[in-house]
């Protein structure tokens, strides 16, 4: 008896592993019809159900591929026969992918759609390139750079689909490097104290060219779009110190007395006095505020930059003790010398500031 509820769990889990492609195409589910009796076929069950429902599935793609592509076609815009481009596609694939278990007839029906594609791809190409070659006119007349830069984007699109002309490498070139957009950074110091290590750090900004942005530090060039003035205020330092005076007292040994008793034994009693003693404990605290400001010099109406100002604030804190009385009285912590060089820690200090306010700097501007 269990033998045979065995069975008959393991052939209903078949049937419903069997029947699952067959409910997707009756919901409509064409894609997962497909792929489900694929799938099924593709594990050896080459069972004729899931060769009919494989092509029925394949038929209602294709019909629907083509109903889509139509209304694609009609739009006449190049974003949208590209979705066309890449729908053929992906029914070439599903054919590629399933071929062995189609009917003959989708062999010339998919060889229809190669050659459709082909040529839909060379269309779109030179459409992308006609659009280029526009957009460069303009620019020419013009000088706008983002002609150039949407010109290189067509002419980008047109190599993509394998254009084959051979002044695409060339228009590429050109297009590009006309719409660059040419950024100048340079900084102003008033402490020369820290002159070199802002100029050392900023340098970096030459790094940064991304896409048309071309970064420029501290270079006098006549083509620049942007100029980005970048001035470092001195330097704001407030110190700040608290005291803060604890008493302490604490009994403590202090040798002892010898007492002899009644029955001629010597004792040793130890003798204990208070002692007193003041802790003083200094805080000293520097806060460091810099202000820096970028002023932008729009030197083409292409630069798109804004003014923006970034404020850093850093601290120091150093902590001193003093103590006055009797030293036995007061705790150790008190009684503990650090070495502490100011010049050191600022120096510390105001190079993690620089690095700070480059960082905002760039995250601002070039990210």
């Amino acid at each position: 008896m269990k033998y045979l509820k065995s069975v008959f769990i393991y052939s209903t889990l078949c049937c419903i592993a069997c029947s699952s492609p067959q409910k997707s195409f009756e919901k409509g589910n064409y894609e997962r019809a497909f792929n489900g009796a694929l799938t099924e076929l593709d594990k050896k069950d080459n069972s004729r159900q899931n060769k009919v429902l494989l092509n029925k599935s394949f038929e209602e793609l294709i019909y629907h591929n083509e109903k889509e592509n139509y209304k694609l076609v009609q739009s006449g815009l190049i974003e949208n026969l590209e979705v066309v481009h890449a729908n053929n596609l992906d029914i070439i694939d599903k054919y590629h992918n399933a071929k062995r278990y189609l009917n003959p007839v989708y062999d010339t029906i998919a060889s229809d759609f190669v050659n459709r594609n082909d040529l839909l791809r060379e269309n779109i190409a030179l459409a992308y390139w006609d659009e280029g070659n526009t957009l460069m006119d303009v620019y020419n007349s013009t000088g706008d750079k983002f002609k150039a830069q949407d010109a290189n984007f067509n002419y980008t699109k047109a190599y993509d689909y394998n254009i084959g002309y051979e002044a695409i490498d060339s228009l590429l070139d050109v297009s590009f490097a006309a719409g660059l957009i040419h950024v100048l950074v340079e900084t102003n110091v008033w402490d020369m104290n820290y002159s070199w290590r802002v100029d050392n750090t900023f340098k970096n900004l030459i790094h940064l060219s991304r896409g048309f942005n071309q970064v420029h530090y501290e270079n006098m060039i006549s083509i620049a779009d942007c100029r980005i003035d970048v001035s470092f205020n001195n330097i704001e330092v407030i110190e700040n110190t608290t005291r803060e005076t604890q008493q302490f007292t604490r009994e403590i040994e202090d040798g002892y007395t010898t007492k002899v008793d009644s029955s001629g034994n010597t004792h040793r009693i130890l003798n204990y006095i208070t002692v007193r003693g003041e802790g003083v404990k200094e805080i000293t605290t520097w806060t460091y505020n810099w202000r820096v400001r970028s002023t932008v010099r729009q030197l083409s109406p292409f630069c798109q930059m804004n003014n923006r100002h970034f404020d850093e604030r850093g601290e120091i804190r150093h902590v001193r003790y003093d103590v006055t009385g009797d030293v036995r009285a007061v705790p150790e912590e008190y009684q503990n010398v650090t070495f502490f060089n100011r010049s050191t820690e600022e120096e510390k200090l105001i190079n993690r500031m620089i690095d700070d306010i480059y960082d905002d700097f760039v995250q601002y501007y070039f990210r």
